[in-house]
C-alpha cells in the first residue's frame, strides 16, 4: 500500500507538471512555461521510471502479482497514462534547460531559448513581439534617466511609453528618432514632460487584477501582474506573488 501511495504521489506531481507545461506552451505563456520547466527539472524521473517498470510487470514486481498454482492475478493495473507522461517529461528534461533567477526574476535570455525550443510558431511570434516591446520600454526609461534596476510593474513602463508628445506616444517618438539615426534630448524631454511622466509612474504602480484576455494576448506578460527589472543588459521578469491566486485562476480555466 505504501508503494502504491508513493507511486500515486509521484505520478500526480508529474501529471500536474506536464499539464502546466503543455498548457503554457499551447497558449504561449512564457513565465508559466519557464516555471513548469523548473518544476520538471526537480522531479526524480529515474525513480518514477523504475516504479512504472514494476507496475508494468517488467522488473521487481513480486509484490504486485499473486501466483497460485498456474493462476496469475494482477494486484494493480499498469499506469499507461503515466508512462506516456514520463516519456514527454524525459524528452523535455533531456534538453537540459535551466532558467536563471535573480531576486526571483527569470532571465530574458533563458526565456528566449525556452520559447524558441518549446513554443509553436504563432505563440512564438507573439512572445517575440511582446519581448521586443518590453526591451524598447526599458530603453525609454533609461533614456529618460528613470530607474530600471528596482522592480517595477510592467504597467508603469507601458504608461510612461504612452505619454503623448508631439502627436504620438513617447515610445513611438523614440523609435522614430532612432530610426533616423538621432538620439533623444532626455533633459529637454523631462523638463517639458516631467509632471506627465511622474503621473504615469504613479498610475502604473496601482495594483489591479489581471485581465484574462490580455494575459493571453501578451504571452502571459500581462502588465498588471508582471514585474520588470533590468540589470546591465539583462531584463528579468516575474509575477507579483500577491496576485498569484488570480493568475492561477486564469491559467486553470485554459483548455
Amino acid at each position: 500500500m505504501c508503494i502504491t501511495l508513493s507511486l500515486f504521489r509521484m505520478v500526480r506531481r508529474l501529471y500536474k507538471c506536464v499539464g502546466k507545461l503543455v498548457r503554457a506552451a499551447s497558449w504561449g505563456l512564457i513565465i508559466p512555461l519557464a516555471e513548469a520547466v523548473e518544476e520538471l527539472a526537480g522531479l526524480d524521473i529515474q525513480a518514477l521510471k523504475c516504479e512504472l517498470e514494476r507496475f508494468s510487470y517488467l522488473r521487481g514486481c513480486d509484490d504486485l502479482v499473486e501466483i497460485d498454482g498456474r493462476t496469475l492475478r494482477y494486484l494493480f493495473s499498469p499506469v499507461y497514462e503515466a508512462a506516456l507522461l514520463l516519456g514527454l517529461g524525459e524528452v523535455v528534461k533531456s534538453l537540459g534547460f535551466s532558467v536563471q533567477r535573480v531576486d526571483g526574476g527569470l532571465c530574458g535570455g533563458d526565456l528566449k531559448r525556452l520559447a524558441e525550443a518549446l513554443l509553436p510558431k504563432t505563440p512564438l511570434e507573439l512572445f517575440k513581439h511582446e519581448w521586443s516591446q518590453l526591451q524598447d520600454r526599458v530603453k525609454l526609461f533609461r533614456v529618460l534617466g528613470l530607474d530600471v534596476c528596482g522592480w517595477r510593474r510592467l504597467k508603469a513602463y507601458t504608461e510612461v511609453g504612452n505619454v503623448r508628445y508631439r502627436g504620438r506616444s513617447l515610445l513611438e517618438f523614440m523609435r522614430e528618432v532612432e530610426k533616423k539615426g538621432g538620439s533623444l534630448d532626455s533633459a529637454a524631454l523631462m523638463k517639458e514632460l516631467g509632471s506627465e511622466v511622474d503621473k504615469a509612474l504613479v498610475e502604473g504602480e496601482k495594483v489591479e487584477d489581471p485581465e484574462s484576455r490580455n494575459f493571453i494576448a501578451h504571452a502571459g506578460l500581462e502588465r498588471n501582474v508582471t514585474l520588470v527589472s533590468a540589470r546591465s543588459d539583462v531584463i528579468y521578469v516575474k509575477y507579483d506573488e500577491n496576485l498569484r491566486g488570480k493568475i492561477d485562476e486564469i491559467i486553470k480555466k485554459l483548455t
